[in-house]
């Protein structure tokens, strides 16, 4: 059977202390897999590491929005990684009538530019507030 999550050597820093510490972790299809540890190992971490990063990455890139369950569509129709997928697509192939999706290309090339902005600007900010020299 092949894995549905494996972690190899998977390390959190909490400034000097490490939870988990070198996890490795394979759950496969059909089976019942079980994380046990003391309190502070980090079973709560990888979890919410999973979950997240499951949910970061729902996107159209491997699979058409309208194929995906109800509650998961207007997240994923409205994601950046798909704005992204979705530009790329109609000017590889030639438009969004070939691709089958909405809107023009124009459209979805702005809206990948606008995206990108708003990340570069919000993430851009948050470091300058971080690592900014105090005057």
């Amino acid at each position: 059977m092949s894995p549905i999550i494996e972690a190899r050597s998977l390390t959190k820093r909490f400034g000097e202390t490490h939870a988990p510490a070198g996890l490795d972790l394979v759950a496969e299809s059909g089976r019942v897999t079980a994380l046990l540890g003391p309190n502070g190992a980090g079973k709560t971490t990888f979890i919410s590491a999973v979950a997240t990063l499951s949910f970061l990455f729902v996107s159209s890139a491997n699979v058409p929005v309208s194929s995906m369950p109800g509650w998961m569509q207007p997240f994923a129709a409205n994601q950046p990684i798909t704005v992204f997928i979705n530009a790329v697509r109609s000017l590889m192939q030639g438009g969004t009538q070939r691709v089958g999706i909405g809107h023009t290309t124009t459209y979805w090339v702005v809206l990948t530019l606008v995206w990108s902005v708003g990340i570069t600007l919000v993430f851009g900010a948050i470091t300058v507030r971080k690592f900014g020299r105090q005057i």
